[in-house]
Parts: C-alpha cells; sequence; structure tokens
C-alpha cells in the first residue's frame, strides 16, 4: 500500500469514528433548552442561585413537561421569593435497565421516614452532619400524631403533612403533595407553620417551598428540584438561609438516588 492511500484510510476511518462517538455521546433531551444538555450529560447536573436583587420567579431549569409546567410552575412563596436555588440532575439507570421505573419512585418519594439520618455538609461546622434527626408523616396539624408511611398509597394527588426535626432550624413541619401523570412524577413540600430563629419569624408559614420533579426517560430519569424561601432583609439571616437551602436541595437529590439504586439492586 503505498503512503497516499494509506493516509486517505486513515484519515477515513478517523473521520468514521468521530461521527460515530458524536452520534454516540448526543443525547435529544426534548424537556429542557438545548443550551444545559452538553453541560448536564458531561457533569450530571447544573445548578443556579438566584438573589432578590434579580428575578428570584423565573425557573430557567424547568423541564418542558405536562406536570412541570402545570403543577411546580405555579407553587410558589407567599411573595417574591428572597433566594432561589434550582438544580437538574441526570440519572443513568442500571446497565440493561429500560422499562418503567414509576411504580418504584412513587414508593421512594413517599417513603418520607427514610429521609431520617441523610447527612449534608454544614459550611459553618466545617463537616458532614446528619440534617434530619427525625422525619415522619402526621395525621393532622393539631394532633400532630404520628403515622407510618404507606409508600403503596395512591400517589396521584394525594396530600399528606409531615414533621421533619431539622439540624438548623428544628421541628419543621410541612405539607406535600404528589402529582403523577403517565412517566412523571412531582412533590411539592409546602413549609406550615413558621421557622424561629429566637424570638423571630425567620421565615412564615407559606413562604418556603421545595418543588421535586422526575421524569422517567427509559434508560435515564431527569430530576429538577428548586427550593424557594422568603425572610426579613436582616444579614444575620442571608448566609444560613441560603447555604441551609441549598444544602437541603442536595441531600434530597443524594436521598432520592441512593435509594434509587438500592432499590434496583
Amino acid at each position: 500500500m503505498n503512503l497516499k492511500l494509506k493516509t486517505v484510510l486513515t484519515f477515513f476511518v478517523f473521520f468514521l469514528w468521530t461521527v460515530m462517538g458524536v452520534a454516540a455521546d448526543s443525547k435529544n433531551i426534548p424537556e429542557i433548552s438545548p443550551d444545559y444538555v452538553e453541560t448536564l450529560l458531561a457533569e450530571g447536573r447544573v445548578t443556579r442561585n438566584v438573589d432578590g436583587k434579580n428575578d428570584t420567579t423565573h425557573l430557567e431549569f424547568l423541564p418542558n413537561s405536562p406536570l412541570a409546567k402545570d403543577f411546580l410552575k405555579v407553587s410558589t412563596t407567599e411573595s417574591k421569593p428572597s433566594f432561589l436555588t434550582e438544580s437538574l440532575y441526570y440519572i443513568e439507570k442500571p446497565e440493561g435497565s429500560t422499562g418503567s421505573d414509576m411504580k418504584l419512585i412513587s414508593q421512594i418519594v413517599q417513603s418520607i421516614s427514610t429521609l431520617e439520618g441523610i447527612e449534608y455538609y454544614s459550611n459553618s461546622a466545617g463537616k458532614t452532619k446528619i440534617l434530619y434527626s427525625d422525619v415522619y408523616v402526621i395525621d393532622n396539624l393539631k394532633n400532630k400524631n404520628k403515622l407510618p408511611d404507606d409508600e403503596t398509597a395512591e400517589v396521584n394527588n394525594r396530600e399528606l403533612y409531615t414533621c421533619f426535626v431539622d439540624a438548623s432550624f428544628g421541628e419543621c413541619f410541612y405539607k406535600v403533595n404528589y402529582k403523577q401523570k403517565d412517566n412523571e412524577l412531582s412533590m411539592i413540600i409546602t413549609l406550615v407553620k413558621p421557622i424561629k430563629f429566637g424570638f423571630i419569624n425567620a421565615i412564615k408559614a407559606d413562604n418556603l417551598v421545595i418543588c421535586i420533579d422526575i421524569l422517567d426517560k427509559g434508560d435515564y430519569l431527569l430530576m429538577y428540584l428548586n427550593a424557594k424561601v422568603n425572610y426579613p432583609s436582616l444579614s444575620i439571616f442571608d448566609n444560613r438561609v441560603r447555604s441551609s437551602l441549598q444544602a437541603r436541595v442536595d441531600a434530597l437529590y443524594n436521598w432520592f438516588v441512593s435509594s434509587y439504586e438500592d432499590k434496583k439492586k
């Protein structure tokens, strides 16, 4: 084989390898902006934080999917949030797992008590700590009697009340609302009793909302989370509330992924 022919063949093989590699690595995710697909696939997540000086009502990463648009978009704090954090995660399913996992996902998000003991990194303490020392469902806000999880309940349109014993905020009471449609499940966690710092109502009821949306795409999952909070404009709250909110979003993601991987084994 002469040198010229060998060079041409080498170039042709390299060209085919490159094209096939690009095709294999590229993935169409119609629910999100093409601007973020490359970063999402490479890093597994895209995230952003917005303070009250900017538009905290715009949800940049919110999937263009039925429940996300209709259910999560209308969930908001009592007034314009002082702070917003949102993240979108790409979760590969185990090899060979391509069927629907919606039943499994429904069971995980209704197993509220399994949030107990999840960890987070405390910037103020400079170490990993337990985020929730106890988490459970309650019968109502008046009696607050502890109930067991019911992970097999019909999740669509379900509403329940919960108590989260929080490392930073103490006992916190939330309303949890679920929606499910086809391959998508959404969950909204709304504060229903004020969080106090000393004698001050630092965060009023309805002024802390955490939203979760999970899409089963066959061979992977898309998981969207946002947390919105409105609180008094006092500098003593800023760092504590913001870092706490970011830690909770990361912890919820880690909790879901850990639970999902355990159930898929």
